[in-house]
């Protein structure tokens, strides 16, 4: 299976590659049984679950930079404990603790523990969305990718390396689609069809 690249939105440093093998099938099929039990979950609401990964991942990258690494990582956890597969939180404590274990600071024992952190969430992130992208191919209402959260959609075209131009609203029947206009790095543009009708009936009930 293909280990994905992109760009990471909110840019805590220079990014390393991923380091270790890509998630197994079962990592992803694992990951994606986590996402749709979180969704069937009656008290998970998704817009104020993205709502609420925003605003503490952006808190997150204000302690980064402020030099605090370990409130940044309890920042980014407390995302992850109200989000609990958010791509985005699991792919900046990855890169933290992947620097973190960079510095001379850490002792041998806590720079195997930081890279295992790394590893993991890093793979958490990888297998979330892979399980997006085997929903479909994200080139017609027909094979839609399925998501659970609006940021899903922007997840996935950060780590294919596309940047949104439009993003609209779609309804076919009992089916509601959003449709994003994105570019790659040559100015090609395309679109991609995320299937949120799921999403949109459970936040209308």
């Amino acid at each position: 299976m293909k280990t994905l690249r992109f760009t990471f939105p909110f840019v805590l440093a220079s990014l390393a590659s991923f380091a270790g093998a890509a998630p197994s099938q079962l990592e992803v099929s694992q990951h994606n049984e986590k996402r749709w039990q979180l969704f069937d979950q009656p008290t998970f609401n998704p817009y104020l679950a993205q709502v609420v990964e925003k605003a503490l991942t952006q808190e997150c990258m204000a302690l980064w930079k402020q030099g605090n690494g370990p409130a940044a990582v309890t920042k980014c956890k407390e995302a992850l404990n109200a989000y609990p597969t958010s791509v985005l939180a699991h792919r900046m404590l990855a890169d933290m603790f992947e620097l973190l274990a960079r510095s001379p600071a850490v002792s041998k024992e806590q720079r195997a523990q930081l890279q295992q952190f790394d590893r993991e969430h890093r793979t958490s992130a990888e297998a979330i969305i892979l399980s997006i992208l085997a929903s479909g191919d994200g080139k017609s209402e027909q094979t839609a990718y399925s998501v659970i959260t609006i940021s899903e959609e922007y997840m996935v075209v950060w780590y294919s390396g596309l940047s949104v131009k439009q993003q609209s609203p779609h309804t076919i029947g009992d089916k509601t689609f959003d449709i994003l206009e994105v570019q790659d790095k040559d100015g090609n543009t395309s679109r991609i069809f995320f299937d949120v009708s799921r999403l949109r009936a459970k936040t209308e009930k």
